[in-house]
């Protein structure tokens, strides 16, 4: 089952809980690059950056995700791109724990020979393998393997 965990804010500063707004005050520069030096910081190893700022931010899996806002930007590993998934598709696998089926067309090289093919597989899934998703859809714990 998918888990759903929406925290909203105009900046990550606001989400902090206000019991740790000072312990976040005193580590926030080891993580992120200080307000107002953020274009001579990004050179800095080890900070973190920001990659895509938008309105929604839905993640399926590792390196399976859909960020919209002003620019789209959306990974779906083992799907091709020329699927055109759109927000919706991950929103129903996200809230309806719906599979969604898609069609890989290709050309593949083999024994000298071209040949074109095309796959039906599963494409999005609310499936999440890595650990266990515990009862409130949105914590996970370690395998028990």
């Amino acid at each position: 089952s998918s888990g759903i965990n929406a925290e909203y804010g105009e900046s990550l500063d606001e989400l902090v809980k206000p019991g740790m707004k000072k312990e976040w005050d005193l580590i926030r520069k080891e993580y992120f690059p200080r307000d107002g030096h953020e274009a001579y910081d990004k050179r800095t190893p080890g900070l973190f950056k920001v990659e895509w700022t938008g309105s929604a931010f839905i993640g399926l899996n590792a390196k399976t995700y859909f960020c919209e806002g002003p620019t789209t930007k959306l990974s779906s590993k083992g799907v091709s791109h020329s699927c055109h998934l759109t927000f919706e598709d991950y929103r129903k696998v996200l809230v309806k724990d719906k599979l969604e089926n898609q069609e890989n067309k290709g050309i593949r090289f083999k024994d000298g020979k071209v040949f074109s093919y095309k796959i039906k597989k599963t494409g999005l899934t609310h499936l999440y393998v890595k650990r266990k998703v515990l009862n409130d859809g949105v914590n996970t714990t370690f395998l028990n393997i």
